[in-house]
């Protein structure tokens, strides 16, 4: 019995660098992909988004401190995402554009998404998301914005394991797919409902108003994805994990940065 609950725990515990490795550049020891090892992954996704939200954080300050203009820190404050991430997720946004430009049939779309050549449409959608994103961070404009703003990196990647699990593969294979044919669904359940109640409790301790709109937000957005995913794609995929997160995120940006404008107590 012993054996068994050290060799499970031994499972769990891989799934960390596997996570990193896999939706992260940074370094992780190299471990092998075993299935029993990949069915917890997804337990740790969330985890990258502390270290971005940290970042974040870390960065806000230290550039205010030293003077640097809301135009410097905004810079350092969108590329960092994608430095820590590789630019995985952004990857998956621009395939969906180019999917979804095409006003194909499902199967078509799905095949445009695996193709490797980048469409006219998703570099004008990267264009104008990074604008908007841009645009957005360059709003924030004290320690609460902020503070409200990195706990989002966490709240995304929880709410994207739960789509793993909730909404069936569009493909019959594919990375997504061997993913979600290994994981253990009852601890991702688990470990997202935490990562989920400790994020929305960090946000209520600034501003438990706007807690509560971030949380209704986030429950729209994946209701609405759900929605979207099955219609236009017959289900998810790992490109369409990537752009929910992308849209997630710069929508929870774009609320906060509302907020503080346009209600007044």
């Amino acid at each position: 019995m012993y054996g068994y609950e050290e060799r499970k725990m031994k499972d769990f515990l891989r799934g960390f660098p596997i996570a990193f490795s896999m939706y992260s550049k940074i370094p992780m020891p190299t471990v092998k992909w075993e299935e029993n090892s990949l069915r917890y992954a997804l337990c740790f996704f969330p985890l990258i988004g502390l270290v971005i939200g940290a970042v974040q954080v870390g960065l806000f300050f230290h550039l205010t401190a030293l003077g640097f203009g809301t135009m410097f820190r905004s810079a350092f404050l969108f590329i960092a995402p994608i430095l820590i991430t590789g630019g995985i997720h952004m990857d998956g946004y621009m395939d969906t554009k180019d999917a979804m430009s095409s006003y194909q049939t499902k199967e078509r779309r799905l095949e445009i998404m695996k193709d490797p050549h980048i469409g006219a449409f998703s570099v004008i959608s990267l264009i104008g998301y990074s604008l908007l994103y841009f645009g957005a961070l360059s709003e924030l404009e004290d320690e609460r914005e902020i503070l409200l703003f990195a706990p989002c990196f966490v709240i995304s990647r929880a709410l994207s394991a739960v789509c793993f699990i909730t909404i069936p593969s569009a493909r019959k294979d594919g990375l997504q797919k061997t993913f979600a044919d290994a994981m253990q669904r009852k601890a991702i359940w688990i470990s997202s409902g935490l990562y989920l109640s400790v994020t929305f409790g960090a946000c209520a301790c600034i501003d438990r108003l706007e807690a509560i709109v971030l949380m209704c937000v986030a429950a729209f957005m994946y209701v609405l994805y759900q929605s979207f995913a099955k219609e236009k794609f017959g289900g998810i995929t790992g490109d369409l994990a990537g752009y929910y997160l992308q849209i997630q995120e710069l929508v929870f940006l774009l609320v906060i940065v509302a907020w503080s404008r346009l209600i007044i107590f």
